[in-house]
């Protein structure tokens, strides 16, 4: 038992998923409190959030893959460039924070359907605090020092759960976003306070500008990934009432919550394969292991999402104002299955430096839905679950690119029937095809069971690499470090 608690893998995993808990009862709670419209609201304030969060021009993702793939021993390199990106954060949080006093003092009123101006300077407060915290986390990640980083994601969610308790509405959105700023300032502290080495604040101008070109064509590929999902709830927001943008956002939310906790495994790895999969000679057992995780995450994924399917009509007998959402959020979770299918593979391509190939594919998949589903709302005044079915099939042509470049990275056969093959193995490909049964008989939940469990019975090799891969991160919680074995 102390062997388990000691474990930091296991421990910061463990409160990662208490984070998700939180997340996602604060989502519940929300939704009741706030009512269709008022979730409408709230739902257009977070996508705009969500848009914010590309603002620091991916200053934070070039050091995350810069501390992953350089030398790691190297502690006066990290310093140099954590103290540049700190300072680029510094410029970039600047400009905005500038921009969002000169409209607010200007009294220009935009999107007002949302009653967004209200909202705007908080927004943009709580946008540049993030985008300093995660630069911090990127950096504690790189380190493997989990602790600050758990603090960090529960606090923010910790302080807005007893919130719908005291206020509502309007009322309520003001608390959550002061609740918010309040975690942020806090994490903000926490990381300075904790830093792995000391900072070394000095500008060197020209590692400033290797961090906003790097960062720019990553951010790029982070953008036109994100934007596949937020193009289909802008089109929402868009052509919809506010009453629509809330039943959108509440499935979408919870549709999300289901695969977020999959997460922590990309989380903990990802600087492991980066430094890993970056080299042009793959050995047989990081070909293997790379297999295997793809594997596991593709069937834990899936497993996650049929239980969430099956529990969402429970869920529904508890918020009535969105009974209606049924067919959306199923469209919304078999999103995330196609997302599920890419993994893995686009971490690789960014390690070996070719996210320019992920940014038109994906840039070609956000033209497809905004284009297509624009077409279909104005012209043909299609329902909005229409929006989701075009949202799988972007997805599907993203992941399939995807998946075509990284076989060919790995020397494998690249054409459109073997990465097929490989995104929809029939273990995987007969119970989505009998969810897609269930969708268009509508019985939904007794399809989902019998694909449940035919997946299952499918998969069962899956139970003997989750057992494999826990007794490594449980004995040897180092191997996650990029320096470990």
């Amino acid at each position: 038992m102390k062997k388990l608690f000691g474990n930091k893998v296991i421990g910061f995993v463990a409160t990662r998923y208490f984070s998700y808990v939180l997340q996602f009862l604060n989502s519940l709670f929300v939704a009741w409190s706030l009512g269709p419209f008022y979730m409408g609201v709230w739902g257009f304030i977070s996508m705009i959030m969500q848009y914010m969060a590309f603002g620091n021009l991916g200053v934070d993702i070039s050091l995350n893959v810069t501390l992953s793939t350089g030398d790691f021993k190297d502690v006066e390199r990290q310093k140099r460039f954590v103290s540049n990106a700190l300072f680029a954060t510094i410029i970039t949080s600047t400009i905005y924070l500038f921009v969002a006093v000169g409209l607010v003092l200007s009294g220009v009123h935009f999107f007002e359907k949302y009653l967004f101006t209200r909202y705007l300077f908080p927004l943009v407060l709580i946008s540049c605090f993030n985008y300093f915290n995660i630069l911090f986390l990127n950096v504690f990640r790189a380190h493997s020092i989990f602790m600050p980083i758990s603090v960090f994601q529960t606090l923010v969610q910790l302080v807005q759960l007893p919130l719908f308790l005291f206020f509502k509405d309007t009322d309520l959105i003001n608390a959550i976003l002061a609740a918010q700023l309040l975690a942020h300032v806090f994490s903000f502290l926490l990381f300075y306070m904790q830093m792995p080495f000391p900072l070394k604040f000095k500008t060197d101008w020209g590692v400033v500008k290797e961090l906003f070109t790097r960062g720019v064509s990553l951010l790029v590929y982070n953008i036109t990934f994100y934007l596949i999902m937020l193009s289909s709830r802008s089109l929402v927001s868009f052509f919809y009432p506010v009453e629509t943008m809330g039943l959108f956002t509440f499935a979408a939310n919870i549709a999300s919550a289901l695969i977020v906790g999959l997460s922590s495994l990309d989380f903990v790895l990802f600087p492991k394969m980066l430094n890993r999969l970056g080299k042009e000679e793959l050995n047989a057992s990081t070909k293997q292991s790379f297999n295997d995780l793809r594997y596991l995450y593709t069937v834990l994924a899936f497993i996650v999402i049929l239980v969430g399917l099956l529990c969402y009509p429970i869920l529904l007998m508890f918020f009535n104002a969105y009974s209606s959402t049924i067919v959306i959020f199923t469209l919304l979770a078999m999103s995330q299955l196609i997302i599920s299918s890419g993994f893995g593979y686009a971490t690789m391509i960014i390690s070996r430096g070719k996210e320019l190939y992920l940014v038109k594919h994906g840039i070609i998949s956000v033209i497809i839905n905004v284009f297509l589903g624009s077409v279909l709302v104005y012209f043909l005044h299609v329902p909005y679950e229409a929006l989701a079915f075009l949202l799988v099939l972007a997805f599907v042509y993203y992941d399939i690119q995807v998946v075509k470049l990284g076989r060919n990275l790995l020397g494998l056969e690249s054409t459109i029937p073997h990465v097929l093959k490989e995104m929809f193995p029939l273990s995987t490909l007969i119970p989505l095809l009998v969810m897609l049964v269930g969708l268009l008989m509508g019985n939904q939940l007794l399809f989902n069971l019998i694909a449940l469990v035919i997946f299952i019975l499918l998969n069962r090799k899956g139970y003997y690499l989750f057992k494999k891969y826990l007794d490594i991160l449980f004995n040897r919680p180092s191997a996650v470090n990029i320096s470990g074995d």
